[in-house]
């Protein structure tokens, strides 16, 4: 009883970081935040098992061989600072290299080591006093940690630094001050409230603490929030690219088609399009594929759709051209594009601009292949006739899909099942293993 009311302070301090520890893990667990919300719930967990373990070390180790106390003494030591914490400020500060906080957890290492090393020669009784005696052997350690925050707070290392991270670095940096001055005898080492004495360390410790995980937390809530809002974003966005490809007329008497779109992120840069002139019954395809995903890619398919939707003429070698004379200068990379016309005399026109090569009844047409859009304009190209019961038409994402093991879907597999429905190569493309969008375009003439 005499050890826990000596040590009341110490052990009320420990158990607030377990408190607050606990608090930062379960918001971790619970999808908040990242891998600084996890380091710093294991810094609080582990600072309040080394403090326990402090101030009862005298009653847990009376009848223990002392080395045992030293080695668990020290093992807490370099977890709590020399990994969890080094770890913390990687994490929080997005530093690219780890070494420097490698660097530091060895420093803190080296200075238990010593620590530890001169009380072993000690009396048992005199722990609280040789922790007093040896702080000044973790000064360089500290003033490391000084030198992260002021890195962080000025100078180049500063910019692009939101709100929530200044103010963890601001933090960071008045309590390392405050402990170094507190070591070197510059600041009081404790004060009274009323009759009872308060260490300035252990207050201002778990201050700084205590506004750290409220600064963390609320960072973190807002990086979920603007999670949220993007997620919101993109499906918006995803929405509307089904709608843009469905814009197109999609009724034939004449042809029947299916269609699969698969996009590898929340929106892709695959697109398909249809057009039935009424005049001749006969149906247009254009499948297309821009280079590189996301949204970038997507607003590309709005322009090349757009132009698309107000292009005049019925023939495959001039809707590639018109394509890519309205792209071209407005993409800094490029699209491949294959245009196809069926007719209901069973003729199909097709033209190509470096897309895979269509499919025509379990056999890959021989075409041109043709510039891609976008590169340069007043480029022309070549349309050829053939004829032929079932095409398939498929983006570089089915024969590019990629197993565990990094081999191909590829052009002999993509051929083998060319004949079958687009569900059926899209799903055996994506089971396969998809990195890129997915589009499946069948068309067939009705019975």
């Amino acid at each position: 009883m005499d050890v826990l009311v000596e040590n009341a302070e110490q052990l009320f301090l420990a158990f607030c970081f377990l408190a607050l520890g606990t608090l930062v893990l379960l918001a971790r667990g619970l999808g908040q935040g990242g891998k600084d919300l996890f380091w710093f719930g294991c810094f609080l967990c582990l600072s309040g098992v080394s403090s326990i373990h402090s101030g009862l070390s005298v009653w847990i180790y009376q009848d223990s061989p002392l080395p045992q106390m030293v080695f668990i003494t020290l093992l807490l030591r370099v977890l709590t600072d020399g990994v969890a914490f080094s770890m913390f400020l990687w994490a929080v500060f997005g530093f690219q290299r780890r070494w420097p906080f490698y660097g530091m957890g060895l420093l803190y290492f080296g200075a238990a080591l010593i620590m530890e090393g001169n009380f072993a020669a000690t009396e048992r009784a005199s722990w609280l006093e040789l922790v007093k005696l040896n702080g000044w052997l973790f000064v360089p350690c500290v003033a490391g940690n000084i030198g992260v925050g002021l890195m962080r707070l000025v100078g180049p290392w500063s910019h692009g630094l939101a709100a929530g991270t200044r103010g963890v670095a601001a933090a960071l940096t008045l309590a390392f001050v405050g402990i170094t001055g507190t070591t070197l005898g510059l600041v009081p080492s404790s004060f009274k409230v009323g009759a009872f004495p308060v260490g300035t360390e252990d207050v201002l410790m778990l201050a700084v603490v205590v506004t750290m995980v409220v600064l963390l937390l609320r960072r973190a809530w807002h990086a979920a929030r603007q999670t949220e809002e993007l997620e919101s974003d993109f499906s918006a966005a995803r929405r509307v690219q089904t709608a843009l490809l469905g814009a197109g007329t999609a009724d034939s008497r004449h042809f029947a088609f299916e269609t699969v779109f698969e996009t590898a992120k929340q929106v892709g840069g695959d697109f398909y399009w249809f057009s039935t002139p009424a005049e001749n019954g006969s149906l247009i395809v254009v499948v297309g594929d821009v280079s590189g995903k996301g949204l970038k890619a997507a607003m590309m398919v709005s322009v090349a759709i757009g132009i698309l939707g107000i292009c005049k003429s019925n023939s495959p070698a001039a809707i590639l051209a018109t394509l890519n004379d309205g792209l071209a200068g407005r993409t800094q990379g490029f699209i491949t594009c294959c245009c196809a016309r069926f007719d209901v005399d069973g003729k199909v026109s097709v033209a190509n601009a470096g897309h895979p090569q269509p499919y025509c009844d379990g056999r890959e047409l021989e075409l041109d292949a043709g510039l891609p859009l976008g590169v340069v304009s007043g480029v022309e190209y070549d349309e050829t006739v053939v004829q032929g019961k079932r095409f398939t038409f498929v983006s570089d994402g089915v024969i590019e899909a990629a197993d565990a093991k990094g081999e191909l879907f590829g052009f002999e597999r993509t051929l083998n099942i060319s004949r079958k429905s687009a569900q059926e190569i899209g799903g055996a493309a994506k089971r396969w293993g998809q990195n890129d969008d997915i589009t499946v375009v069948t068309v067939a003439a009705r019975a």
